[in-house]
């Protein structure tokens, strides 16, 4: 590892590139912007597992995510599994990311406050999720595959002190 593992952000037009993460113990994979450009979500892969961080783009400061995951069940049941990028809410507030049950368990999606406050479980369907994105800022469509390999979408809306999933219809 070392610095050919970490993350860069490069501007074109100057030909110069900044190190965002200077992490030798810690591999970032699937980088996303927030709506502004100033933060962005990024797994870290280091021995004790993978995380989920913020990187503020001005001071290059990485704020770990899903260290303090509470009730969720993540780190204890699930772990989170780098497969899809993370996604920002419109207005920042969140970030989704897939976690997986067990080694061999179904991929659920859960969220995390972009200030490291709080994580949240936000499927448990037992079924293969395959995709998401925020429709506002409150409000996420969920793409699950069954067991049977037809695709069922999920509307998950966030109301007081969580998220409530339907069906979409």
């Amino acid at each position: 590892m070392g610095e050919k593992d970490d993350l860069f952000l490069c501007d074109k037009e100057a030909s110069s590139c900044v190190n965002m993460t200077r992490s030798p113990s810690v591999r970032e994979i699937w980088p996303a912007l927030d709506n502004e450009g100033a933060r962005i979500a990024v797994y870290g892969i280091g021995e004790s597992g993978t995380d989920l961080y913020v990187i503020d783009v001005a001071s290059q400061a990485m704020l770990p995510l899903t260290v303090r995951a509470d009730t969720s069940g993540l780190h204890e049941e699930y772990q989170i599994a780098p497969v899809l990028a993370p996604a920002f809410s419109p207005d920042g507030q969140w970030v989704a990311f897939p976690a997986r049950k067990g080694r061999n368990g179904a991929l659920e999606l859960f969220v995390a406050r972009s200030d490291g406050q709080q994580v949240l479980r936000v499927t448990e369907l037992g079924h293969e999720l395959r995709d998401y994105t925020w429709l506002d800022s409150k409000t996420i469509l969920i793409a699950v595959r069954w067991t049977d390999h037809t695709l069922h979408y999920w509307i998950a809306r966030w109301e007081g002190g969580g998220f409530r999933l339907e069906p979409f219809q």
